[in-house]
């Protein structure tokens, strides 16, 4: 347990203060920590939002292509990136976007360096199901129809059985071949 509290605890304390003390603490909090800014930044208005999910988005654009050098393509740091805006964000859209970008953007990887490892192709057959799970769930299938289509339409070349896997995904959530 961080600091020897509890949430139990950590209620009570914040019900012993008045809303003015609260300001400050949260004030304090925000000028202190950036995560702590990025959340209200987020919270708040629109244009955070949209800069926090520039943000991810850069984090996992240069996981796979990085300015210098050769992409590493982890996944497990754009399932980073993908966490910690999900913390910053109630908004489904935005965070079903930033998983289809992350799909694509591994597709665009495997077609500038070819064919990559099995362990690769499940990384993005894994998002792409939690995407159309999302996309399912939050009823917003209409929203990204044509995206998640496009996105079978980029890997009818790719080996691997990727793309029977893909079009099974998506089959089983859009329906039809």
């Amino acid at each position: 347990m961080a600091g020897g509290i509890n949430l139990t605890e950590l209620k009570r304390y914040l019900k012993d203060r008045s809303r003015e003390e609260l300001v400050l603490e949260i004030t304090g909090l925000f000028r202190g920590f950036p995560h702590v800014r990025e959340y209200y930044a987020a919270k708040i208005g629109p244009d955070g939002l949209r800069r926090s999910l520039a943000r991810a988005k850069k984090v996992i654009e240069n996981e796979f292509f990085p300015e210098r050098g050769f992409g590493k393509a982890r996944f497990t740091v754009a399932k980073k990136a993908i966490a910690e805006f999900t913390r910053l964000s109630a908004s489904p859209e935005s965070i079903a976007d930033l998983m289809l970008f992350t799909v694509e953007t591994g597709i665009e990887f495997t077609r500038t360096y070819g064919d990559i490892d099995e362990s690769f192709y499940r990384g993005l057959e894994s998002m792409y199901e939690r995407a159309l799970r999302l996309i399912s769930q939050k009823d917003l299938m209409r929203d990204f129809s044509d995206r998640c289509k496009a996105i079978i339409d980029e890997v009818v070349q790719v080996g691997w059985g990727f793309n029977e896997t893909m079009q099974e995904t998506y089959s089983g959530y859009f329906g039809g071949p």
